[in-house]
């Protein structure tokens, strides 16, 4: 692909938390339509990285480039605005409202007349319409009365990747959506994942690392706040250096 692909570039981007250094002068590029899995052991900088990039948490230093637009230091709602959409790897829910009430408060992000109280009620079909659909194209279609705090936690978790797609995000943020789930819950989020990435771009930070191999165009790894390699899965899975620092052994 062509340079000017890339949707998301940050240069030289750092945080520091007092003495400890969770990203090191990171350089990352994201081209438009991929489906890039970070990948790396716990306190690597990933979940911090994702916070970095949606305004969650300012850097210490460096860049972030979204479009060819610098968004660094932009506030979260800001940067969501512009089209990143975070989903937590802790469902971020509201769990007495129905799922379908849930997918509304997103997309009022995308629809001003959400956020009008004196919108007239044939105003608001298009967002019903838009509400049902993100509904089903995470399967809850069915679930749209059900209360959120009834959900499954696998439920739980389409529901909050439903909320971060009903902002119609040019860029989804997966942190780690398919920790903690049953058999039939991890294959039926790897499915909905894998059909996403047809329309998006994303970013899928994950610990089980078959699933970032299996789903992911290009992966990431990072260890103690610094890219140690990046390649297509099959060169990932060859590289002595990741064997040794992520999966604690060489081949």
């Amino acid at each position: 692909m062509a340079e000017n692909n890339i949707i998301l570039e940050t240069r030289g981007l750092t945080k520091n938390f007092g003495g400890l250094v969770a990203l090191d002068h990171v350089d990352f590029k994201l081209r438009e339509g991929e489906l890039r899995a970070i990948i790396g052991p716990n306190g690597a900088g990933k979940t911090t990285f994702l916070n970095v990039l949606t305004g969650r948490l300012p850097p210490t230093s460096g860049k972030v480039f979204f479009k060819g637009e610098d968004i660094t230091g932009l506030p979260s709602y800001k940067i969501t605005r512009k089209g990143i959409a975070l989903s937590l790897q802790l469902v971020n829910i509201f769990p007495e409202l129905t799922v379908f009430e849930n997918v509304w408060v997103g997309a009022q992000m995308r629809f001003k007349a959400c956020r009008n109280p004196f919108t007239k009620a044939e105003s608001l079909t298009p967002i019903r319409r838009w509400v049902e659909e993100i509904c089903r194209k995470v399967g809850l279609h069915d679930k749209m009365d059900e209360v959120a705090s009834n959900l499954s936690h696998g439920d739980q978790k389409l529901l909050d990747i439903a909320i971060a797609l009903s902002t119609e995000p040019t860029l989804l943020l997966l942190d780690e959506p398919l920790a903690g789930l049953s058999r039939k819950e991890f294959a039926e989020i790897t499915e909905v994942i894998r059909e996403l990435s047809k329309t998006k771009t994303i970013i899928l930070i994950e610990h089980n690392i078959d699933a970032a191999m299996k789903l992911a165009h290009k992966i990431t790894v990072l260890d103690r706040g610094r890219i140690i390699a990046e390649g297509e899965p099959s060169e990932i899975s060859e590289n002595a250096k990741v064997q040794e620092v992520y999966l604690g052994r060489r081949r």
